[in-house]
């Protein structure tokens, strides 16, 4: 791929692409440090959206997290909300899906049950701060090669339904929606259980609980019935398939009261297995899943500087 140009950044290489945003690996042009560049598309950049998303942007910019990517610079150019952050090598939870779905695989639960325990107590945190998290997708969940989560524009999802873009601009994320927020015109209090239940199924059974085209998405939300053992593999039990049905149900007295409830629910449940030989065996897992990724990464970093030092020397010399 030949390096775009943009701003003061060279885009090297393109991570992954979806409705919301395209990320790209990407060096300063003066420093060639490698950077995380994210463009939000040109439908998704108008005003109204502008004056929601920045003010999030700069209270990110001041607060560093472990969690989070350090946002380092973001801005408006050519019609594009971009955003730049530190690199991290990272895979997508999407990209991870995507590659299990080719290898016709899905998550072992043990390591399905550890990420969402990770998340829930994530958003345990966040949700006590904010009602900012009605849904998110598996794009905003970036798992490093360690194991480690971060969250990646997390509240990008929220702030495209809260200003009302058309769900036909979602693209894959529709399937993580609370479907008492899309049913309702967007006026009940969405609800960030049922992502994680979204999310968990999916990782579980290798397909979406709900199909992500507009056309279809409501009456499939509507005619939405219970996750049931036979969506699964035999290593899936009833309790877990219970703790699904409690995350995404639209019935209000079966759905958990809060997440703090759910979290409760799954730590009863992880108690009986080892949580840190989990984390030890989900790092094996997405190394076996990505072969040499960390090194390949490592290897096209080093190649690109001296690629993009070698033409800066050959303009001089020119």
């Amino acid at each position: 791929m030949e390096p775009i140009q943009f701003k003061d950044y060279i885009l090297v290489k393109g991570l992954y692409a979806s409705n919301l945003l395209n990320a790209f690996r990407a060096m300063r042009r003066d420093t060639m440090e490698a950077r995380r560049v994210e463009l939000l598309p040109p439908g998704l950049s108008g005003k109204t959206l502008q004056n929601s998303l920045f003010p999030f942007l700069q209270d990110m910019q001041r607060a560093e997290r472990a969690d989070r990517p350090r946002l380092l610079d973001y801005g408006l150019f050519d019609k594009h909300v971009y955003m730049a952050k530190a690199y991290q090598p990272a895979k997508s939870l999407r990209e991870v899906l995507d590659e299990l779905n080719r290898q016709m695989m899905s998550f072992h639960v043990v390591h399905a049950l550890t990420l969402l325990k990770r998340l829930i107590t994530f958003f345990t945190i966040e949700t006590q701060a904010s009602d900012h998290f009605c849904a998110i997708a598996p794009e905003h969940i970036l798992i490093a090669y360690d194991g480690d989560l971060l969250f990646d524009n997390e509240y990008l999802l929220h702030l495209l339904l809260k200003n009302g873009v058309a769900t036909e601009k979602l693209g894959r994320c529709l399937a993580y929606c609370d479907p008492w927020f899309i049913l309702q015109q967007r006026k009940a209090k969405g609800n960030i259980l049922f992502s994680l239940g979204a999310l968990l199924y999916e990782m579980l059974s290798g397909k979406a609980l709900l199909p992500w085209q507009p056309d279809h998405y409501a009456d499939a939300a509507r005619n939405m019935g219970k996750a049931r053992s036979c969506d699964f593999d035999e290593a899936v039990d009833d309790e877990v398939v219970d703790i699904i049905n409690r995350l995404v149900s639209l019935d209000r007295q079966e759905r958990f009261a809060d997440i703090k409830a759910a979290k409760r629910a799954l730590d009863i449940y992880l108690d009986e297995c080892d949580y840190t030989l989990g984390i030890f065996r989900f790092v094996h897992f997405l190394n076996r899943l990505f072969p040499g990724a960390y090194e390949q990464e490592s290897r096209d970093r080093h190649q690109e500087r001296r690629d993009y030092q070698a033409a800066v020397n050959k303009r001089a010399g020119d």
